[in-house]
């Protein structure tokens, strides 16, 4: 490489018109300086650095559980859904809440996937009547998606894993969601004409 910066870097030794051939030597300065340039980008591109523009690399927060509580009862006067497949009840956890109103933030989905996965969220969207919804993948499940719309303490959305039924979230009222899968119709086993 060095070798090409100092081609580049001396006087022609091929004869120009009106002008008596000189021997070939380095133009003042400017080997000097061309060797200071490459060694500068050299050593920059080997080692790194840091600057006002980089992002900030320190490691995300932990974790937190999306739920707080296993509840083993639905409240009182709720009527399950026939269409709600293998129903869960829990309460929802308010660090989890207000982890989601951050931008990329860990949520464990605990009670969702056995053994809990990790959601990512990558982008968010404000709603018209204030919820916010949040849009993400699971780590390291490929193909995985997220959905989550929340306000106050109420929670609702959908998580799609490739090869399992569908999970959904809905709020049911005293601070309790419902976590279920949704049982498909069969038309063949309806009666009809």
């Amino acid at each position: 490489m060095l070798y090409w910066v100092d081609r580049v870097c001396r006087r022609p030794t091929h004869p120009v018109k009106g002008v008596p051939p000189v021997a070939s030597e380095p133009i003042p300065g400017y080997l000097d300086f061309m060797r200071a340039i490459l060694s500068l980008s050299l050593l920059l591109a080997g080692c790194g650095r840091e600057t006002a523009s980089s992002p900030n690399t320190a490691p995300p927060p932990p974790p937190v559980d999306l739920f707080a509580a296993d509840i083993s009862t639905p409240p009182a006067g709720y009527k399950p859904n026939p269409l709600y497949k293998n129903p869960r009840y829990a309460r929802v956890n308010p660090e989890a809440l207000q982890r989601l109103a951050q931008s990329s933030a860990n949520i464990r989905l605990n009670h969702l996937t056995q053994p809990p996965a990790t959601a990512v969220f990558t982008a968010k969207h404000a709603q018209v009547e204030g919820e916010q919804t949040v849009v993400g993948n699971l780590h390291d499940t490929p193909g995985a998606m997220i959905q989550l719309t929340y306000k106050d303490q109420k929670l609702s959305g959908r998580i799609a894993i490739p090869g399992q039924p569908e999970l959904n979230i809905r709020h049911i009222g005293q601070g309790t969601h419902v976590i279920f899968e949704l049982a498909s119709l069969n038309p063949s086993s309806q009666d009809g004409d």
